[in-house]
């Protein structure tokens, strides 16, 4: 699994203003990029999406703190999470 950043830009400037962590899988026994339509409800049939969801956290937030003193880079990353993540009431404090 890897991470894929989406710039996020003002409409009307065209400047960077944030970006979206996206996860993205290759499945090596597939021989193909999974999509997120077959990828999520995988993950949460073999509930993997805990897991998955603490690695993208930490993942984006490394890459965030790795921008820290890049000027281009964007100013605010957005992480979609899963449902069952954002009603734990510890994510804010794991974030």
């Amino acid at each position: 699994m890897r991470l894929v950043f989406q710039p996020q830009r003002d409409l009307a400037t065209r400047a960077l203003v944030g970006a979206e962590a996206l996860l993205r899988w290759r499945s090596r026994r597939l021989g193909r990029e999974v999509g997120p339509d077959e990828l999520f409800p995988a993950a949460a049939e073999a509930r993997l999406l805990p897991a998955i969801d603490d690695w993208v956290m930490t993942e984006a937030v490394r890459r965030l703190a790795a921008w820290a003193n890049e000027p281009a880079a964007p100013a605010m990353l957005s992480i979609n999470l899963s449902v069952a993540s954002l009603r734990d009431p510890g994510v804010a404090d794991t974030l």
